[in-house]
């Protein structure tokens, strides 16, 4: 086995292989740069291309849903309208029937607000009692409904008191009366009291000066001072309106005053003194009688005679206590007796013996 000799790597064959050896591998990375760059461009254009188709698809389909999506649109846009225009048309009905709705509510309340008052007044009209309890009544106020009064008298007296009582409570409420029942004729109260005036003293009259001056100055005056004035006048206005009779309350205190007036005469009886009590009365004069109406026996039975003439000629009186029938058998039965029999006495109403549905009394 031979030996080999050692080979010596100079500085310069190692610098030629290391050269050499890089200068492959540069190569090679070259290559292999080339080689990815070409890849990154073919895969760029792929991918753009890829992506463009794409787009250009998506574009399509969503231009052709939105184009759809439009006309759905479109179409809902229409059927909204349509469903507003019909919406206002039933708005507008529903307007209308509310307002139908309303007038007829308010017919039915005032209707029944008038059948109220009108059953009040009437309940008011048959009072005449001073406790009696007054039927007060509203009245309907726009934007508000029906309302009562405040002030309602407890009695008919409080309210007729009203009329005399100057204090100013009671001026108060009379005038919130009179300014709720809407009484506005305040104005021409003084006629009225001028009216009651000369009705009570005739000889007391005014000139038509005096008369127009008046009226020029009550008709600048205010309700409140109309009140105050004449508050007569405005409780017979509220009367009036309530349905109140003042006559009937006049007429009832004089029926609860009439007792009181007998009990007042017959204490004032009493008290006289003993001998006018015992004072007695003259007897009066008897009334001279009038005679009664006669008739002879052969008046009455004509056709029977007797044998007597002063027996025919026996005189009869009227009266009314039997009938002629049974007068007449009782005088047979005397005739038949004789001429010694008693001579009866026979009674008849006053008048004729021939009227009808009179009859003769027998009296023995």
């Amino acid at each position: 086995m031979s030996q080999t000799e050692p080979t010596y790597v100079t500085e310069t064959t190692y610098n030629f292989h290391r050269e050499r050896q890089e200068s492959a591998i540069r190569g090679e990375f070259g290559r292999q740069a080339s080689l990815i760059e070409k890849g990154n461009k073919q895969s760029r254009n792929d991918l753009t291309t890829t992506f463009s188709d794409r787009i250009s698809n998506v574009h399509g389909t969503l231009s052709g849903s939105i184009g759809e999506l439009s006309d759905g649109v479109q179409v809902l846009k229409d059927e909204v309208h349509q469903v507003k225009d019909e919406v206002h048309q039933v708005k507008t009905r529903l307007d209308h029937i509310e307002g139908d709705v309303s007038e007829v509510r308010s017919s039915l309340l005032d209707f029944g607000v008038r059948l109220e008052r009108m059953e009040k007044v009437r309940m008011n009209g048959t009072k005449s009692r001073l406790y009696e309890k007054i039927e007060m009544f509203g009245k309907i106020v726009p934007g508000v409904g029906y309302q009562m009064p405040r002030y309602v008298p407890k009695n008919a007296g409080e309210f007729w008191k009203l009329k005399g009582d100057v204090n100013t409570t009671s001026t108060r409420r009379l005038i919130y009366l009179v300014e709720f029942y809407n009484i506005n004729d305040y104005q021409h109260w003084h006629k009225t009291q001028f009216e009651e005036d000369m009705t009570s003293d005739p000889d007391d009259m005014q000139s038509d000066d005096e008369q127009s001056s008046l009226d020029l100055a009550s008709s600048d005056l205010s309700l409140e001072e109309a009140v105050q004035r004449y508050p007569a006048q405005a409780v017979e206005k509220v009367a009036t309106m309530l349905g109140l009779i003042e006559e009937n309350f006049e007429r009832a205190l004089k029926y609860q005053q009439l007792p009181r007036r007998i009990e007042q005469r017959l204490q004032s009886r009493e008290d006289q003194p003993m001998e006018e009590a015992k004072r007695q009365r003259l007897p009066l004069r008897p009334s001279p009688e009038v005679p009664k109406p006669t008739l002879t026996l052969s008046q009455l039975l004509q056709d029977q005679k007797s044998d007597s003439p002063e027996f025919d000629e026996t005189q009869l009186e009227y009266d009314n206590s039997s009938s002629a029938a049974k007068a007449r058998a009782q005088m047979i039965r005397k005739l038949k007796g004789g001429p010694h029999s008693n001579s009866p006495s026979i009674t008849y109403p006053e008048g004729s013996p021939t009227e009808p549905n009179e009859s003769p009394k027998l009296q023995d």
